[in-house]
C-alpha cells in the first residue's frame, strides 16, 4: 500500500512496509500483498490500468506507454490528453490482464502499474524489466492514497496535494447536500451486468450524493465490491435513478445494456425506467479510470442527474 505523508491510514488499507527517502529505494506492499521496491524518483511509468494514467495526469505527467492510449481509450478523452496527444503515447497491446510484455519492456519503464486480481500473472515476466505494483481500489479514499503515493515516488508531492485538495473539495460539497433519491450503478456487456454495491468504489461515491443501499452478495466481476443481482432483486428496492455503464470489449461500439434489456418485462417495471431516469454513462470514467480525475467526473454527473430526477428540470 502506498506510503502516506499527509493522510491518515484507515484500518482497511494495507500497512506500509517501510519508509525511505523518496529519492532512493523504498519498499511498499501493493494491493496483492506483495512487497514492491521502487527506486525513486521515477519518471518512466507504464500503465496497465486506468488509475495509473489518471494519477500521472493529475501530477502533470504522462505514461511512457499505456493500454489506455488508443483512439477510443481513456487518454484520448478531452478530459485527459485528447486524441492527438494520446496518439503519441505507445499503446500496450493484448487483452486486459494478458498484455503484451514485449511492449512493456520496449518502453524501458522504471515502474509498471497494474491492477490486483487482473495482472498478478504478469509479475514474473514484467519484473524482468521493472517493478510491478498492483493497485487495489475499493473506495475513493484508496484512489486518494494511490495518488499521494504516486506523488511521492515521482517527486511531485505538491502536485499530488493540490489534486487531492480539488477532489476533497468536491467530496465535501457532495456530503453537504445529498439527494434523497436512491440510485443504482450497474455495468457489464450486453444484458449481462453486475451491480456496484455500497462496498465498491462507485458505491463509495454514489453513497455521498444520495441513497445507495445495495449490499454486497455473492458473484460479481474482478472489480471489488461488485455483486450479481437479478432484476427481480433490484425491483424490490426500485431505485429512482439507474446509472448504466456498458463496457466496450471489441473495436465495434457496444450495444448499451439499457437497449439489451429493453424487452425484459421486469426491467420495464422499474421506476427509473418508467420515468426515463436511466442514464447511460461513459464506462471509461465510471469503470476504467478509478482515479481522482475520473471520480470527479463521476461525482459531477451523479449529482446533476439526481438533481434532474428530483426536479424534473
Amino acid at each position: 500500500m502506498p506510503r502516506l505523508l499527509t493522510l491518515v491510514v484507515v484500518p482497511t488499507l494495507l500497512a506500509l512496509v517501510s519508509c525511505a527517502d523518496p529519492t532512493g529505494p523504498s519498499t511498499d506492499t501493493d494491493g496483492s500483498g506483495a512487497p514492491v521496491t521502487v527506486n525513486g524518483p521515477v519518471s518512466r511509468v507504464v500503465c496497465l490500468t486506468g488509475i495509473c494514467d489518471d494519477a500521472l495526469l493529475e501530477l502533470g505527467l504522462e505514461p511512457v506507454a499505456s493500454r489506455e492510449a488508443g483512439a477510443h481509450d481513456l487518454l484520448a478523452q478531452p478530459a485527459f490528453l485528447g486524441p492527438d496527444a494520446a496518439a503519441k503515447i505507445p499503446t500496450i497491446g493484448g487483452g486486459f490482464g494478458e498484455e503484451n510484455v514485449e511492449d512493456v519492456i520496449k518502453a524501458r519503464p522504471e515502474l509498471v502499474i497494474g491492477l490486483a486480481g487482473v495482472h498478478d500473472g504478469l509479475r514474473p515476466a514484467v519484473e524482468s524489466a521493472a517493478p510491478l505494483y498492483l493497485a487495489k481500489v475499493t473506495k475513493y479514499q484508496d484512489s486518494i492514497d494511490f495518488l499521494t503515493w504516486m506523488g511521492e515516488i515521482t517527486g511531485r508531492t505538491h502536485q499530488a496535494a493540490a489534486a487531492v485538495e480539488r477532489f476533497q473539495t468536491k467530496i465535501a460539497a457532495a456530503r453537504a447536500n445529498p439527494s434523497p433519491l436512491t440510485s443504482l450503478s450497474l455495468a457489464g456487456v450486453d444484458a449481462n451486468f453486475d451491480v456496484s454495491t455500497e462496498s465498491s468504489l462507485l458505491g463509495s461515491i454514489l453513497g455521498l450524493v444520495g441513497k445507495y443501499p445495495w449490499q454486497e452478495t455473492a458473484g460479481g466481476s474482478h472489480e471489488p465490491g461488485t455483486a450479481t443481482y437479478s432484476l427481480e432483486e433490484i425491483l424490490r428496492t426500485d431505485p429512482d435513478v439507474i446509472f448504466v455503464s456498458t463496457i466496450q470489449v471489441t473495436a465495434e461500439p457496444p450495444t448499451p445494456i439499457s437497449y439489451a434489456l429493453a424487452d425484459n418485462p421486469v426491467w420495464g417495471r422499474l421506476k427509473a425506467v418508467r420515468s426515463g431516469q436511466v442514464v447511460d454513462t461513459d464506462a471509461l470514467f465510471w469503470i476504467t479510470g478509478r482515479g481522482t480525475r475520473s471520480l470527479g467526473i463521476v461525482l459531477d454527473q451523479a449529482q446533476q442527474e439526481l438533481a434532474h430526477a428530483r426536479t424534473g428540470a
